[in-house]
């Protein structure tokens, strides 16, 4: 390298999830994810124009491929940076000289500031070396001291003499017709109006309301889906590149590809539902980072959504081969999703941190099943919030879904692999719903309780439905398996939350076939 030796700098965007989520309010929750999609590319560019650099670096992608990396062979000695990765949130960039770095994260901290009020950029700097993987490890190890200390720099919450914000408690700055309203409400707001603007198609909604039209409950699904062992597979193929160029273009190219296949998948899937409903106000995306995607959606789509979207991203791979063959196994991609059921205008921020939770279980499960030397698989975890949520998930379940005998009601998470028949699968759920779904909504309930007291009760109950119509339910006389878990509960919970298989397709139940 020069003797000047440049560095590399990653800047990283902090309190996010809070950020977006800090109100119930759809229009600045659309507001405040349009902020965070540009942030930093933002304020970045806004350096580079008060500094007055000619050679614009930004752009680290061209129409069809990464772009080659520029700075390492600059012979003019004239580049002063160059932006290697920009998405999710973060920001990878090299930099001349470290003081280069340091003074455009002073800047860009205060452009944060102003322009996102309660976010908060946190940064670190390593100077460059032969390797980037080296580089990059020993990057992450600086930020993830840096985060550490636990110092943020944000606004004041308010002082004793202050009005505060309804809802957000930030202190109230200005007046919208008859709310007093802070200044994060009011830049989410305004960034919200181009989305607003610009949304003449329809495809996705723009209030709660329109979600949950038509539906007998006033639910919605919060879903976060999160891709899996993104970092060591993208670090393994890392591993072969020789040099700075041919590692930071195989990054880049895995970057895009993540983030192409995923939006991809997730235009596709909501296509799909658009057409399954005839309709189009079934959703809204609230993150779309890379592998991290989050939205709101219908209470009785979700199941199907996260099914769908997965299909469709385990049939693509990271690279297109490796090392000239085409075993990519290890290189499909797979997700881990958590689909929280709440009231639409249930806190979301606290929605959004159970959705977290859920996916959490999925992965700690779809690792444990992880066979030595295999991939991943994608898995999925829900839960239905009919209070308030004041236990982690764990907590919940060691309270809430232990019956009186001491077994375990939940089979979740659930595999999501297409022809998994396992009895902890989608597809497994999907067919207990359907083999209770002619059933009265009022056994469906009883069926549930019963669950909750013993094995006695609720086979009682099963063989109660078991003469509704000469019909048989099929159970075995089993309702837990050798584990000492329920092997139905999972179906009827979900179906006392969503309309049943029948009445979707313009069945419609007997409720008084079986007398309670």
């Amino acid at each position: 390298m020069k003797n000047n030796q440049p560095v590399l700098a990653i800047y990283d965007l902090r309190g996010i999830q809070k950020f977006i989520f800090h109100t119930n309010a759809v229009k600045e929750i659309i507001g405040g994810s349009a902020i965070v999609s540009t942030l930093l590319e933002d304020a970045l560019r806004a350096f580079i124009e008060t500094r007055g650099y000619k050679k614009s670096l930004l752009e680290w992608y061209g129409d069809d491929k990464p772009k080659v990396f520029r700075f390492y062979n600059d012979k003019t000695d004239t580049l002063c940076y160059e932006v290697l990765y920009c998405g999710g949130g973060n920001l990878l960039v090299v930099w001349k000289t470290e003081e280069l770095a340091r003074d455009a994260g002073r800047f860009m901290s205060k452009y944060v500031l102003e322009k996102a009020y309660s976010l908060s950029l946190s940064y670190a700097t390593v100077k460059m070396s032969d390797s980037y993987q080296k580089d990059y490890a020993q990057l992450c190890h600086n930020l993830d001291a840096i985060k550490s200390m636990g110092y943020r720099a944000i606004p004041v919450s308010g002082c004793p003499f202050s009005v505060a914000e309804q809802g957000t408690g930030l202190p109230a700055v200005m007046r919208s017709g008859d709310e007093r309203i802070s200044t994060e409400t009011y830049l989410k707001r305004e960034a919200a109006k181009p989305v607003y603007e610009e949304h003449s198609s329809k495809r996705y909604c723009l209030k709660i309301d329109d979600i949950t039209t038509g539906m007998d409950k006033n639910y919605v699904a919060v879903v976060h889906i999160d891709g899996n062992s993104m970092g060591m597979r993208i670090r393994d193929r890392l591993a072969s590149c020789k040099d700075y160029p041919s590692a930071v273009y195989e990054m880049r190219k895995l970057s895009r590809r993540i983030s192409d296949t995923f939006k991809k998948a997730l235009d596709e899937t909501v296509d799909n539902q658009n057409k399954k409903k005839n309709e189009k106000l079934v959703l809204r995306p609230i993150i779309c980072a890379g592998d991290d995607i989050t939205f709101i959606c219908r209470a009785d789509i979700a199941i199907d959504m996260v099914r769908d979207f997965i299909c469709k991203i385990e049939s693509c791979f990271m690279c297109d081969t490796v090392d000239g063959k085409t075993d990519l196994k290890h290189y499909a991609f797979s997700a881990c999703a958590g689909i929280a059921y709440v009231r639409a205008h249930f806190p979301f921020y606290t929605a959004y941190e159970l959705c977290e939770q859920l996916c959490a279980q999925a992965k700690k499960k779809a690792k444990a099943e992880t066979p030595e030397n295999g991939a991943v698989g994608s898995f999925l975890d829900f839960h239905i919030v009919s209070g308030s949520v004041l236990d982690d998930i764990e907590g919940i379940r060691e309270t809430e879904y232990i019956n009186a005998q001491g077994y375990s009601l939940l089979q979740r998470p659930l595999n999501c692999a297409k022809d998994s028949e396992s009895k902890d699968s989608v597809n497994t759920l999907l067919k207990n719903m359907e083999k209770f779904d002619a059933l009265p909504r009022r056994w469906v309930k009883q069926a549930r309780n019963a669950y909750c007291t013993g094995e006695g009760e609720i086979l009682g109950v099963f063989k109660q439905a078991d003469v509704y119509e000469g019909r048989s339910l099929a159970t075995d006389g089993k309702a837990f398996d050798k584990d000492n878990k329920a092997l139905y509960f999972d179906a009827l919970e979900l179906m006392d939350m969503i309309p049943g298989i029948s009445e979707k397709k313009g069945g419609k139940r007997d409720e008084s076939k079986i007398d309670h």
